[in-house]
């Protein structure tokens, strides 16, 4: 799973981009693309886990999570 910052996220279009932490081109992000709490909640500066594809819109973040949210659900499942 990759790693990366959101650049910016208009919430009433429902997108954004993200710049991935591994360096290359931002990630289209679109609403229906993140799980959990963080959909509502997105904003400038979040920190997300995701999985990249490239479809029409060119490269994409999809399956995106807040990096905390993941972690903290890892450490739970685990116990």
């Amino acid at each position: 799973m990759a790693s990366g910052t959101v650049k910016w996220f208009d919430p009433t279009s429902g997108y954004g981009y993200v710049v991935p932490d591994a360096g290359g081109q931002d990630l289209y992000l679109h609403r229906v693309s993140i799980a959990g709490r963080l959909r509502k909640t997105i904003a400038t500066g979040d920190r997300l886990e995701f999985e990249t594809r490239t479809d029409g819109v060119g490269p994409e973040a999809v399956n995106a999570f807040a990096a905390a949210e993941l972690r903290a659900g890892s450490a739970t499942s685990s116990c």
